[in-house]
């Protein structure tokens, strides 16, 4: 293994990323992403005159994408960076390597990243360029609009994976809780009146997007957030479950019989 944490950190991130889309379960993740450009390519391809495709790929993105198949994505691989290995009694041969813990999890994480942009932006691009070739309804402005998509995308994808990093490090049941997480709290919570949604991820998600985009539903969230201040709280939130997760490894026991159930 090279000499450094960073070179060691990079060599762990490149074995996540081969794992992460090796075999079948990369498969069902990317069919899981496709699923948003195949929904609006069967919106288009219903030709309802009075459908503004661009629109309605916008909305898909901000209440489909983000909070539901984007969340599932990140579960999966999240989860599984250190929780399989856990269960195996596997994870006391990178640390047995002279691998500093904390370049560990960063590794994991970085390959994590790496692995989801893979997955998930191309389907996030593919199918706003379909809502823009396909439109049958009127123009709504393009401006801001892909740069808007990329941010929410990578900031989404740093946020929910570091969460259930931390998470699948803390509980055997990290899949079920992170499901119940999902559909309840970021897909229902904000849709709900007064502060609480503003507890939930995906509210600072969309401020982001509206924050880039000049027009059409994803410059409509109504949360009162800067971009600034949005982008600080998803990066804020995503290191610090990166730091716990680091810190629990480093401190904690992780063999499978001393694991938290």
């Amino acid at each position: 293994m090279p000499n450094g944490p960073v070179a060691r950190a990079g060599v762990v991130a490149v074995a996540t990323l081969r794992g992460a889309l090796a075999g079948w379960r990369s498969l069902g993740l990317g069919l899981l992403a496709a699923s948003y450009p195949l929904i609006v390519v069967a919106i288009g391809a219903g030709k309802l005159s009075n459908v503004d495709l661009l629109a309605a790929s916008e909305s898909i993105f901000s209440v489909l994408f983000i909070p539901v198949i984007l969340l599932m994505v990140s579960l999966v691989l999240g989860v599984g960076l250190f929780r399989g290995e856990m269960e195996d009694d596997t994870l006391v041969y990178p640390m047995s390597r002279s691998l500093p813990r904390g370049a560990l999890v960063l590794g994991k994480y970085v390959g994590y990243v790496l692995a989801a942009i893979v997955v998930l932006l191309p389907s996030a691009l593919v199918g706003l360029a379909v809502g823009v070739a396909m439109n049958v309804g009127p123009q709504v402005s393009l401006d801001g609009l892909l740069p808007g998509v990329l941010l929410m995308t990578v900031l989404a994808i740093l946020a929910y994976g570091a969460f259930f990093l931390f998470l699948g490090l803390l509980t055997r049941q990290a899949l079920v809780i992170g499901l119940i997480y999902g559909f309840l709290w970021e897909a229902f919570v904000p849709l709900l009146p007064g502060p609480l949604k503003e507890l939930s991820l995906v509210y600072y998600l969309r401020a982001a997007g509206a924050g880039l985009v000049s027009g059409g539903p994803l410059a409509s969230s109504s949360a009162p957030v800067s971009l600034g201040a949005s982008v600080a709280v998803l990066v804020g939130f995503s290191g610090a479950c990166t730091v716990l997760a680091a810190l629990y490894v480093r401190y904690a026991e992780v063999r499978p019989g001393a694991a938290p159930a």
